[in-house]
Formats: C-alpha cells, sequence, structure tokens
C-alpha cells in the first residue's frame, strides 16, 4: 500500500486502499459469526442453556458488527440480525431432533 507524506505525523492513504481494507475486514467478520456460531452450537448439542447463550453472543457479536462495519440504517441493522438469529434458531431446533427407532408390527 503506498502512502503520502504530508507532514512528520501525517499520511494520506488512499481511498480505495482503505475500501478494500475494509471490505476484507467485513467478509472475514461475516465468515468468522457465521460459521463460529454454527460450529460451537454444533459442540454444544443437547445443552439447551449453553445454545441460547452462544445464540444471545453471537447476535450481539453480529449486530455490533453491521452496525460498526456498515452505513446501514437502524432498521437495516435490526432486520439482518433478525435474520441471523433465525438462522442460528434453527438451526438449533434442526440439529436438536433425535430420531427414534419404530419397529412397526402389523396387528390382527
Amino acid at each position: 500500500m503506498q502512502t503520502t507524506r504530508i507532514t512528520d505525523e501525517i499520511e494520506y492513504i488512499q481511498e480505495h486502499h482503505v475500501t478494500k481494507v475494509a471490505a476484507a475486514v467485513s467478509t472475514v467478520m461475516a465468515a468468522i459469526l457465521l460459521l463460529g456460531a454454527i460450529v460451537t452450537l454444533r459442540l454444544l448439542d443437547q445443552q439447551n442453556n449453553a445454545q441460547l447463550g452462544v445464540i444471545a453472543t453471537f447476535t450481539v457479536l453480529f449486530a455490533a458488527s453491521v452496525g460498526v462495519l456498515t452505513n446501514a440504517r437502524r432498521a437495516e441493522v435490526f432486520a439482518s440480525t433478525a435474520a441471523y438469529a433465525a438462522v442460528l434458531v434453527v438451526f438449533v431446533s434442526t440439529s436438536s431432533v433425535t430420531t427414534v427407532n419404530c419397529t412397526c408390527q402389523p396387528t390382527a
């Protein structure tokens, strides 16, 4: 990355360099928040209280990252956070379903 020194304490960084770095950071954060939550929830299979805490923690982190790393309005942050939490809840509800083996016998 090339910078231009203005004074001893100030350097100018081109805007497209900053944009690329911000895009990379937000992409990595999104992947970590989604995959990290899913992996953690999978490891805590059948531990409902712990899963609820993980969902709450990752949802707060997601909302904070969307609020800080984007220029989204409040309604957009709320909507994206609700969708994120819904995905995590659906993941927990479908992964915690246990299968029951049943042997059916015909009645006479």
